[in-house]
């Protein structure tokens, strides 16, 4: 008879495992299915799953814990070896891997192993949490296959009921005598059971659909009998930092804040449809240093881990480019183009203009600003610069003033500017509750304009007559009869469609009262695209008090 440390390497579940079952992410609850394409429809040989199993499956399929023995076969019926079980047990577990390791603490576990070297990182994974210590002779036995009464062992463990199993015993005759209480206590909380034999046969391999199932079900139960925890807090943005918890909460009844040095980060809490995970959105960019979340409302006798530490980088840019892709730009007083520079979070850069330089034909760019929209937008007058009127073509140049990126390219100059499209962008109200409430209220309307080559306009182009304002046609199109647009004569002009510093706007004013909430819509036509369409509130709570 082997003992529990041949079998399955003393998988003991220590406390320290279960601290990091606690404040680790588990992987069905915390891994975003999003990330992965998969599911049990990718596999021919999941086709006949009951809806209960295919859910626990495409669960643990699509977290990345479990995946098929080829591209489009699970092998739910074929066994698991205990390599292929540590990459599922680490995941399940939600336990820290480093991908880069390369030496083992095992003798028989090695890199360069074409079958089981991919294991190593997740071997050595559960070995750090006290999971796996291997069989004997510091081997870990990456081979062997995964058999029933092992499985038991890790879900009983996984649960933390290693003493109840200890004190449970049993007396099948088919289960090893060291796992009898871990076999009892995971058919007591269904997690596996004889299926349909008289005896459980511990020492028969457990299938990988036995292993998938018990493994979804343990998880579940973790999560039940646990209490309230956050498992992780991260910058993901340059503004934002994501806590996730280890079951769903009620956000209305939780405050979430964050720390720097003792000093409250002002930030805006938005929940997770699921309950799982609140995000903060501060007023700032995160500077570098170390940051704490703090969860406060949750019940004292439910209440696990409440407060979280984490470590956040200044902001820095990774890429640089061009919005126009087509390499053309117009013959203009003030040409723009636009550059997308995105921070280390996959984001547009909440740093300032002045932290980039732009360079035109060699001379700096007459103006160098960021739009609404988080874009750099370059400016500069070809019209009247005799080199590129010469050559046709202008060189751009773009760096960060601390030269770690930088972006060059030429760009064809071609006819001058016509308007292509416009966009409407944002609506704000003159009044403070977002709508239009009384009569004289006004809405302003910002729109982005883009030329044929796909670059923005700006006033300057209508000021010295390149575009005309009866290029640009706002109508009212739904419930036209509560409000009019603004213009300062009987004609469209120039400064009813800019700002005087040159952003593209246009307003609409209440002019008379509904008798109910209503919404009115205004469709901008320009150039050859489709309107784009803008609506605004039109509230009556005032109007019909009148």
């Amino acid at each position: 008879m082997h003992n529990t440390n041949e079998i399955i390497g003393r998988m003991k579940m220590m406390k320290k495992s279960l601290g990091v079952l606690l404040g680790s992410a588990l992987a069905v609850t915390m891994l975003s299915t999003g990330a992965f394409a998969k599911s049990s429809e990718n596999f021919s040989d999941l086709g006949g799953l009951d809806a209960s199993t295919k859910m626990k499956f495409d669960a643990m399929i699509s977290s990345g814990a479990f995946d098929g023995v080829s591209a489009n076969w699970f092998g739910v019926n074929d066994s698991m070896n205990r390599a292929q079980f540590a990459k599922a047990a680490a995941a399940v577990m939600g336990l820290p891997v480093n991908t880069e390791l390369r030496l083992s603490s095992f003798t028989d576990v090695m890199y360069t192993d074409t079958a089981n070297g991919y294991a190593l990182p997740y071997i050595e994974a559960l070995k750090e949490a006290g999971v796996a210590d291997g069989t004997v002779n510091g081997k870990y036995d990456p081979t062997a296959k995964v058999t029933k009464e092992q499985l038991a062992a890790f879900l009983v463990r996984m649960l933390g009921k290693d003493s109840e199993a200890a004190a449970a015993g049993g007396s099948d005759p088919t289960v090893s005598d060291w796992a009898q209480g871990y076999v009892t206590i995971a058919k007591k909380w269904n997690l596996l059971d004889n299926e349909g034999a008289a005896n459980f046969n511990g020492t028969w391999p457990a299938s990988r659909k036995q292993l998938v199932t018990s493994a979804y079900d343990a998880e579940q139960l973790y999560i039940q009998m646990s209490k309230t925890s956050i498992v992780s807090a991260k910058v993901t943005g340059a503004r934002e930092v994501t806590v996730n918890f280890n079951k769903a909460v009620d956000g209305k009844q939780l405050q979430v804040t964050l720390w720097k040095s003792n000093m409250n980060i002002s930030a805006k809490a938005m929940w997770a449809m699921d309950g799982k995970s609140v995000t903060l959105t501060t007023d700032n960019a995160l500077d570098a240093g170390q940051y704490a979340v703090n969860v406060a409302g949750l019940d004292a006798a439910t209440a696990g881990r409440t407060q979280q530490t984490l470590l956040a980088d200044d902001e820095r840019v990774v890429s640089l480019s061009f919005e126009n892709t087509n390499g053309m730009i117009a013959n203009s007083v003030s040409t723009a183009l636009r550059v997308k520079a995105v921070n280390q979070y996959g984001e547009m850069t909440n740093l300032p203009a002045n932290r980039f330089n732009a360079f035109v034909a060699g001379k700096a760019a007459l103006d160098l600003s960021k739009d609404d929209e988080g874009f750099l937008v370059i400016r500069t007058d070809v019209a009247n610069n005799a080199a590129v009127q010469a050559s046709g073509m202008l060189t751009v140049n773009v760096n960060t003033t601390d030269n770690s990126m930088t972006l060059t390219q030429s760009f064809k100059v071609g006819d001058a500017p016509k308007l292509a499209a416009v966009r409407a962008h944002k609506i704000s109200y003159s009044s403070d509750s977002w709508t239009l409430e009384k009569e004289g209220d006004t809405a302003t309307i910002t729109m982005l304009l883009f030329d044929q080559y796909g670059n923005p306009i700006d006033r300057a182009q209508f000021d010295r007559s390149e575009l005309m304002p009866s290029s640009i046609n706002p109508m009212l199109v739904l419930n036209g009869q509560y409000v009019e647009i603004v213009k300062t004569g009987s004609a469209y002009g120039v400064d009813d469609f800019f700002e005087t510093d040159g952003g593209p706007r246009f307003r609409v004013k209440l002019v008379n009262s509904p008798v109910e909430n209503v919404e009115s819509s205004i469709d901008i036509y320009g150039g050859s695209s489709s309107p784009s369409r803008a609506t605004v509130s039109v509230d009556a709570s005032e109007l019909a008090a009148k």
